[in-house]
């Protein structure tokens, strides 16, 4: 189930987190890597997400989002691979895209 993650003006650019601490339960554990993707968008011109500008701050990921078609919900898909085991971990989130 995808979480709600608010609304965005398209003339917005900002940072949106995606939390793993619960997912982190050994000691010493943090997050290697993560690819964040995007869905709902109408085609290569509707993208809301820079991945240039993602920045992974354990147990945080981080991505940037920017612009965006009014009207429109973002599914963000975001898979974080942890350091000690490889373990893979996947949050999802929407975000409506509204003219304020």
């Amino acid at each position: 189930m995808a979480e709600a993650l608010g609304n965005k003006d398209p003339e917005e650019d900002f940072y949106i987190g995606f939390n793993f601490e619960n997912d982190l339960i050994f000691d010493g554990d943090s997050i290697a890597s993560a690819v964040v993707t995007e869905s709902g968008g109408s085609g290569p011109s509707d993208v809301i997400l820079d991945g240039t500008k993602q920045r992974i701050a354990s147990p945080y990921v981080y991505v940037w989002l920017q612009n965006g078609v009014s009207g429109t919900t973002y599914t963000l898909k975001c898979l974080a691979t942890s350091i000690l085991y490889s373990e893979v971990f996947k949050r999802t989130g929407e975000i409506e895209v509204l003219t304020i």
